[in-house]
């Protein structure tokens, strides 16, 4: 099968996932044929779930993912021989430390001095904050680049080092448990319930391209959703259908879902 029949078959719902899914598939093939091992820049969390079925239609290629850490958004794909019993290592980690006495730095201000290195965003990962300190997911070249160029974060002035996983920022993320019965498990009810919103709001919403379910656009409003589906409202943050527990009295749906704040 080559790159067009591949292409046919996957589910694209953003035309700027085509070149990045090509990519993939020359990786694949560039292991099928020379038995070496590649590695990709960071890839956004719309793409991890085609790797698989990419991967699947060259017999002797396996793969890897990771960005630092298991729940990590971005993550490096190293695709090799199956035949390979060690995996080659994909994340080095930029520490940054400052005194926050003379500023706060936030994801956007890091995120804007790496660029402003003449970087691409591709070459960097997840960016984890904690006051006074910031680590940044990379590869071993951005890696040694940064801790010799990055001085300064917005008007602050940071130490650079690279450290080991076991010196990884904890990643804290602050949310509230919603407690909510809806009728069906319908993407509209739940979104309805999440963001305490109308179900017709919830459906314009959907139709207007503002919501993602698992990081994919999406507009079949009518979606039935599972335990642990991702869901994001631009302009609203992001909830997960925690749990489902079961039918209530009422034959309503019991379910939690977990807003990150």
């Amino acid at each position: 099968m080559n790159k067009e029949e591949i292409l046919s078959k996957l589910k694209i719902y953003d035309p700027e996932q085509v070149p990045k899914l090509k990519r993939i598939i020359d990786m694949a093939s560039q292991v099928d044929k020379y038995y070496e091992e590649v590695i990709s820049d960071f890839l956004s969390p719309d793409l991890h779930h085609y790797v698989e079925y990419i991967v699947h239609h060259f017999m002797d290629v396996a793969y890897s993912l990771d960005g630092g850490y298991d729940e990590a958004e971005y993550k490096r794909l190293a695709l090799y021989p199956d035949y390979m019993t060690e995996i080659p290592k994909m994340i080095w980690i930029v520490d940054l430390v400052y005194d926050p006495k003379y500023g706060t730095v936030g994801h956007r201000d890091v995120l804007g001095a790496v660029l402003g290195l003449g970087l691409k965003r591709e070459v960097i990962g997840d960016i984890l904050l904690t006051e006074g300190r910031v680590q940044i997911m990379t590869s071993e070249n951005i890696a040694s680049f940064l801790t010799s160029h990055l001085s300064k974060v917005g008007r602050v002035n940071v130490k650079t080092s690279i450290v080991e996983k076991d010196q990884m920022i904890e990643k804290a993320q602050d949310f509230q448990m919603i407690f909510s019965t809806v009728k069906s498990l319908r993407l509209d009810a739940v979104i309805a319930s999440g963001y305490n919103i109308s179900r017709s709001k919830a459906v314009d919403y959907i139709k207007a391209d503002r919501v993602k379910l698992n990081h994919n656009y999406i507009q079949q409003t009518s979606k039935e959703l599972s335990e642990g589906d991702l869901i994001s409202l631009k302009g609203k943050g992001r909830i997960k259908l925690e749990k489902v527990n079961g039918l209530s009295k009422k034959e309503r749906y019991k379910i939690q879902i977990k807003k990150y704040i």
